[in-house]
C-alpha cells in the first residue's frame, strides 16, 4: 500500500509539475544546459514592452531600488505577465547600465546587481523567472556622455529588452 501510495505521488508530481523543457535563468546563467538563441521581437512587442515597464533608474553606486522605481514595477508586472500570456516565446532582458564612474569591473558588477534586483521584484509580483535574463552592460552604452549630474542619473539604469526565445532541439 506504501509503494502504492508512492508511486501515485511521484506520477502526480511529474504530471502536474511537467518536465524541464524550459531554460532556466539565475544571474545571467542557464540550467540546465540547454542551446538557445534570442531573436528579436517586432517593434510592437519591444514598443509595449517599452510602455509597460519603462527605465528603472538608480542612485549612484547603488543598486537599491526606491519607493518610486519599485512602484513602477509593480504596475509593469500585470501587463509584462499578459504579454508573457500572449507571446509565450517571450523573454524579457533586464540590462543593468552604469554611469561613467568607477571602473569597468566595478560597473560591470553593479550592473548586474541593478538587473537583479529588477528582477528579483519581479518575480515577486508574479513574472515568470523562466521569461526573465539579467544583463549587465555596465559603462558601455552610455546613454549621454556629458560629466554632469543630469546626464550621470540618465545612465543608471536599467532597460528591457524583449527577445523571441528558440530553444534548439539537442
Amino acid at each position: 500500500m506504501k509503494n502504492t501510495a508512492l508511486v501515485f505521488l511521484i506520477i502526480s508530481a511529474l504530471i502536474t509539475g511537467g518536465c524541464a523543457d524550459e531554460v532556466f535563468y539565475r544571474g545571467g546563467s542557464s540550467w540546465p544546459e540547454r542551446r538557445e538563441r534570442v531573436m528579436p521581437m517586432s517593434a510592437t512587442v519591444q514598443q509595449r514592452v517599452s510602455q509597460a515597464a519603462p527605465d528603472i533608474h538608480f542612485s549612484g553606486n547603488s543598486h537599491a531600488i526606491s519607493p518610486a522605481e519599485a512602484n513602477l514595477l509593480a504596475k509593469a508586472a500585470p501587463e509584462l505577465k499578459q504579454m508573457i500570456q500572449d507571446y509565450p516565446d517571450l523573454m524579457l532582458i533586464i540590462e543593468g547600465y552604469c554611469d561613467d564612474r568607477g571602473s569597468a569591473a566595478q560597473n560591470s558588477k553593479l550592473g548586474l546587481q541593478r538587473a537583479d534586483a529588477v528582477r528579483q521584484i519581479l518575480i515577486d509580483q508574479g513574472v515568470p523567472f523562466t521569461h526573465l535574463r539579467v544583463e549587465s552592460k555596465g559603462n558601455t552604452e552610455l546613454l549621454c556622455s556629458t560629466r554632469d549630474k543630469e546626464c550621470r542619473q540618465a545612465n543608471r539604469r536599467v532597460h528591457f529588452t524583449a527577445v523571441h526565445r528558440v530553444v534548439d532541439p539537442d
